[in-house]
């Protein structure tokens, strides 16, 4: 974190493991107000986006609600903060007023898969439901979801339900309701898409679009930035390898969706 503001003498010494923690850096980038970057990291961005093409962002852990101003869920919380710290300044150099960068490359790509798609909606000012089965479905119990009707479901709960003795991915397989064509996404009915998240785009950040949602138009599944249509936020994860083994299994729509994405 080389280039942040000294941690307060007095903050220093409670215990190590606080001084180890991020609370006195990540501040910085709370959307309501203008955010520190460190001269050594606009360069480093500066130079990712001179010499790359584009910028994937996987799936990865949950992102910290201090980001979009709320109180955090005990169960949501980020495993990985100093990665959403990095990833979420990088977008909003890229893409704030206050930078803006884009605009000097506004080819370059930025695909935001599950935990990348919420983060773009984060950095861009959007807000994140923390729990899908409680805040949207209002199901506190792993018997309420499994007894849902399927495009409801947004991850493997059954594998709670009946925890297996082997390995297994716990992602589950629902429709999208695809609202109109872009370049990279194929407006087609009845479209599986492979799914293992809790939470979801809750207020969408600016100059986002929506592109598609879940069957029931109640989860934000593609959204698009209205100026750089390069930039893109697909919650599902069109990428793994255990959803693409198995798209022969769902209606060619699928495929084809899956084919003209990539």
């Amino acid at each position: 974190l080389k280039g942040f503001p000294k941690v307060p003498f007095h903050r220093r010494f409670r215990t190590r493991f606080k001084y180890n923690t991020i609370e006195n850096y990540d501040l910085f980038f709370n959307i309501s107000t203008k955010p520190f970057l460190p001269e050594s990291w606009k360069r480093t961005f500066r130079y990712l986006l001179k010499t790359t093409d584009a910028y994937i962002i996987p799936g990865g852990s949950n992102v910290p609600a201090r980001y979009y101003g709320q109180k955090q869920f005990v169960e949501a919380i980020s495993t990985t903060p100093i990665r959403t710290l990095y990833e979420y300044a990088f977008l909003y150099y890229l893409l704030n007023n206050q930078y803006n960068y884009m605009k000097n490359k506004p080819e370059y790509v930025i695909l935001g898969l599950c935990y990348g798609h919420q983060l773009l909606n984060v950095a861009t000012g959007g807000t994140l439901y923390q729990s899908i089965p409680i805040e949207v479905y209002k199901q506190s119990y792993i018997t309420d979801i499994i007894q849902a009707k399927p495009d409801t479901i947004h991850r493997n709960y059954f594998l709670a339900s009946n925890p297996p003795v082997t390995r297994t991915y716990n992602g589950w397989f629902h429709t999208l309701k695809i609202l109109r064509n872009t370049p990279y996404i194929l407006k087609q009915k009845k479209v599986y898409i492979l799914s293992n998240h809790q939470q979801a785009v809750k207020k969408l950040g600016k100059n986002l679009a929506v592109i598609a949602t879940s069957s029931d138009g109640k989860i934000i599944e593609i959204i698009q930035h209205k100026t750089y249509q390069n930039v893109i936020g697909i919650q599902g994860h069109p990428e793994r390898q255990f959803g693409l083994e198995r798209l022969n299994q769902f209606p060619k729509n699928t495929y084809r969706f899956h084919m003209h994405l990539w």
